[in-house]
């Protein structure tokens, strides 16, 4: 089996998943055997590890994972063991040649699946998985997907041309938003999620809308607990153990969480998160240079979350109030964007009539480097928000 290079698409089981990196390991124990583990990322943003060893001819798909207690339950077998040195490494990995990790594998009884432990001088690593057969390894072909296969060779090759000369010549970045306009990345992330499914919109001022969906996601998701693990991988601020959210509002916590994970993988972070408690549940605004989005419960249905995203051109010259939102929820939406965006927008639309009155103040006041700020700042430290997606997040693709 030849290598995949990083960015290629394989089809696993029927299932997509995309090459970020992979590393090639030798085993001293083993007569420096080698075998190659390939880093993945699935059509829902989820992280994969495809273990191919040629010489054995084992075949395995895991994602990383954590022990309860620290301990091994007694139906894993131990089957294997010894020391793993790095010796190549390509692509989006957090090894470098010459690294160095003690290893133990396990299988359960029916010898199907496994769980891997790797401790290296930073940390242990675990991961668990089924071993799968090498025919159902396959790579995609891009071309095929998008319809190169059928052009013709020289206007392949004019197309090419085309692209180096608008690259070459920064063309490309002058003229780039009105040839290919991109959606705003929190719409799009809604738009391509899984965890989401659209509502409805409404009609504001100036031609613009916003944009209401329900989540798909309810307390008992595995991704919360998945969202959980991933966290463990980056160093978290001792703030965040001090600002707990509410246990039943985990849904939203979640939402929140893995908004801000994608808007960083997005490049487009966000200036501010800030929360609101009260006897109708926990809101959450999300404010981008570009966009404003509200998570929040409708009326008397506690156990639904929407979100509404709109662009702040929108609330800066609409007051409409959120679908099925709580008047509280309402005056804090409003409130919120005049604290932490009014003054800003103003100057920017000054010639757009503004939904605010003059006289009007402003309800609550924002104090800024809140929980999910905080949140927002360790995501940007580490390499979780460096993850590249076509919308970001732990999942995603439609």
């Amino acid at each position: 089996m030849n290598k995949f290079a990083v960015g290629t698409g394989l089809n696993i089981n029927d299932k997509y998943y995309r090459v970020l990196g992979y590393i090639v390991y030798s085993c001293p124990e083993d007569n420096n055997n080698i075998w190659t583990e390939y880093r993945l990322l699935d059509d829902e943003g989820y992280e994969y590890y495809l273990s191919v060893d040629e010489i054995y001819e084992e075949f395995s798909l895991s994602e990383p994972t954590s022990l309860t207690s620290n301990t091994i339950p007694i139906y894993w077998n131990e089957v294997d063991s010894g020391h793993q040195k790095v010796i190549h490494a390509v692509g989006d990995v957090d090894v470098d040649v010459g690294d160095f990790a003690e290893f133990i594998e396990y299988e359960d009884d029916e010898e199907e699946e496994i769980l891997s432990v790797e401790m290296w001088d930073d940390g242990t690593e675990i991961s668990c998985g089924k071993y799968i057969e090498k025919e159902n390894i396959k790579k995609y072909s891009d071309f095929s997907k998008t319809g190169f296969n059928r052009m013709k060779p020289e206007l392949i090759i004019i197309f090419f041309f085309l692209i180096s000369f608008i690259w070459e010549s920064d063309i490309i970045f002058t003229i780039g938003e009105n040839i290919f306009p991109q959606k705003p990345a929190i719409e799009e992330h809604f738009e391509k999620n899984y965890d989401y499914q659209y509502v409805t919109s409404i009609t504001g001022k100036e031609k613009e809308k916003a944009k209401v969906y329900q989540t798909t996601v309810s307390k008992y998701s595995p991704k919360i607990e998945k969202l959980k693990a991933l966290e463990t991988q980056f160093s978290v601020s001792h703030q965040l153990t001090e600002n707990k959210i509410p246990q039943n509002e985990i849904v939203i916590d979640y939402l929140v969480k893995n908004l801000i994970i994608a808007l960083h993988s997005a490049n487009s972070p966000p200036t501010m998160v800030t929360t609101n408690q009260d006897e109708n549940g926990l809101s959450v605004a999300v404010l981008t240079e570009d966009e404003y989005c509200l998570f929040y419960h409708p009326e008397n249905e506690k156990d639904v979350v929407y979100a509404q995203i709109s662009s702040r051109k929108y609330n800066y010259s609409s007051d409409n109030k959120p679908y099925h939102a709580h008047q509280s929820t309402y005056n804090w939406y409003r409130s919120n964007y005049y604290n932490s965006a009014y003054n800003y927008d103003a100057k920017k639309w000054s010639k757009i009539p503004s939904s605010y009155k003059p006289t009007q103040k402003p309800i609550v006041k924002d104090l800024g480097n809140g929980y999910y700020d905080v949140y927002s700042n360790d995501i940007k430290r580490s390499s979780i928000g460096n993850r590249k997606s076509s919308s970001g997040g732990l999942s995603w693709g439609k």
